[in-house]
């Protein structure tokens, strides 16, 4: 018996120094270094105000680092001469500096550099939801805002009454089979 628990004791020991000699990559985590809207400004191509239209992102990334991409249709502008409606290339995951809590429907402020035909943000370049002491510090850095010609073909966004379950058809269908399931369970407790 005391052979049978030394051989297991040895085995478990050989199977810990197996499984640790292969160290996991290095984790990472986005850093951003605290700047003024004006130093978020210096640094992008183009600094304006819009509304998320769309919001693509891939069903399975590869990697925190794949790119999702967001339309934003804008309605003026601080810095750049951007067309009415930008797609913004983002990492798909805050851990990689990827946007985060910017949704579709959602008016925004976009700090970004050309990339190409699309447009290249991330979460230190000062991109977020429109904040009026936000707007105003900007306003007072880099003057009155222009606006935004939109362009042809451009998507219309959607009014504060579309936003929300309307928006969304998956949203929408998980709130009715809730309230279905509901409702069952209620007829089902009232019965007996």
């Amino acid at each position: 018996m005391k052979v049978k628990a030394f051989l297991l004791v040895v085995a478990m020991l050989a199977a810990t120094l197996v499984l640790s000699w292969q160290q996991a990559p290095r984790a990472a985590a986005c850093s951003c270094v605290a700047m003024t809207p004006a130093e978020q400004a210096e640094m992008a191509d183009v600094v304006a105000r819009g509304t998320v239209v769309a919001v693509d992102r891939p069903a399975r990334p590869s990697s925190s680092t794949d790119d999702a991409t967001y339309t934003v249709q804008l309605t003026e502008a601080w810095k750049g001469d951007p067309p009415g409606t930008v797609d913004v290339l983002t990492a798909v995951d805050g851990a990689s500096c990827g946007w985060e809590g910017i949704e579709q429907g959602m008016e925004i402020i976009l700090f970004a550099q050309a990339d190409g035909a699309a447009w290249r943000s991330s979460l230190c370049d000062g991109s977020g939801p429109v904040n009026a002491d936000f707007v105003d510090a900007l306003t007072a850095a880099l003057g009155e805002p222009t606006a935004v010609a939109p362009s042809p073909g451009d998507p219309v966004a959607p009014g504060p009454s579309e936003v929300g379950l309307a928006a969304d058809p998956a949203l929408l269908g998980g709130v009715m089979a809730v309230l279905v399931a509901a409702g069952i369970a209620v007829w089902f407790v009232r019965r007996r």
